[in-house]
């Protein structure tokens, strides 16, 4: 009889996207891009210092939260 309960092996490439989403440098670079990007037109006169702290304070939500985590959004259900 063959073992059907061997864990499926998880690709190189998500293993590397999950090492590189897990470093919070990353993620911090990421989410002040972003905000740059998305909402450079509205925090124009704001300043970019604002624009870092309210992507930090985007990071800090989201890791604070224990459900959220890439592992569970890559596992199959």
């Amino acid at each position: 009889m063959k073992n059907n309960n061997k864990k499926k092996k998880e690709s190189t490439f998500q293993k590397a996207m999950f090492k590189l989403f897990s470093c919070p440098v990353f993620l911090f670079f990421t989410i002040a891009i972003g905000n740059f990007l998305i909402f450079g037109q509205v925090y124009k006169y704001i300043g970019w210092q604002v624009m870092i702290l309210l992507g930090l304070v985007l990071y800090w939500i989201l890791s604070s939260d224990k459900k959220f985590k890439l592992k569970m959004i890559l596992s199959k259900d």
